[in-house]
């Protein structure tokens, strides 16, 4: 189903996530996540390219265009009250943090 959609490598990346050797207490193997994490950096704006090219918004009925759209508003309604609610709630909210000069 998800190649049919052309979502299969954003499936496979997860699944991959999920069968990553543990600890005993639930963490990742330290030895296994070092090297993948200096992989991953390098590989993860092809990932999103190609994975990004494989989805066809041309195909797209209107239920999916509704789909997207409600997702972008979840989107901007998320970003826009987080940015929001700190100061009306009485909250110092550095512009800069440890950036400013």
């Amino acid at each position: 189903m998800t190649h049919s959609i052309g979502l299969h490598v954003i499936f496979g990346a997860l699944l991959a996530g999920v069968v990553v050797p543990r600890e005993d207490d639930g963490t990742l193997d330290p030895d296994l996540v070092r090297p993948l994490n200096d992989v991953s950096s390098l590989l993860s704006p092809f990932f999103f390219v190609v994975s990004g090219r494989l989805v066809a918004l041309e195909s797209m009925g209107p239920t999916g265009w509704v789909t997207l759209l409600v997702a972008a508003l979840a989107l901007a309604t998320k970003i826009g009250s987080g940015t929001a609610a700190p100061p009306l709630g009485g909250l110092d909210v550095p512009t800069l943090g440890p950036w400013a000069s």
